[in-house]
């Protein structure tokens, strides 16, 4: 499978409260690009080490978005 054409990498720390907001904003935006253009693309997000649910909810939105990868820091390293 070829690499996507587009990479959106978002720093996350204690997301949890927006997470579902940020899947539900950003995704539908990703895929009418992609329908448009043809595009393919992928949704990195890095969790800094948050001790919040951030890492489940990002689990639980992967297993419904292909697109989204999950990196997962074992230490909070300072999100910038």
């Amino acid at each position: 499978m070829p690499p996507p054409q587009l990479s959106v990498v978002v720093p996350m720390y204690e997301e949890e409260a927006v997470l579902p907001l940020f899947t539900q904003r950003l995704r539908p935006v990703l895929d009418g690009l992609a329908a448009r253009s043809g595009a393919t693309y992928e949704v990195v997000a890095v969790d800094d080490g948050s001790n919040d649910a951030t890492p489940v909810l990002l689990e639980r939105a992967r297993r419904d978005w292909p697109q989204l990868r999950v990196v997962r820091l074992r230490t909070n390293a300072g999100h910038q």
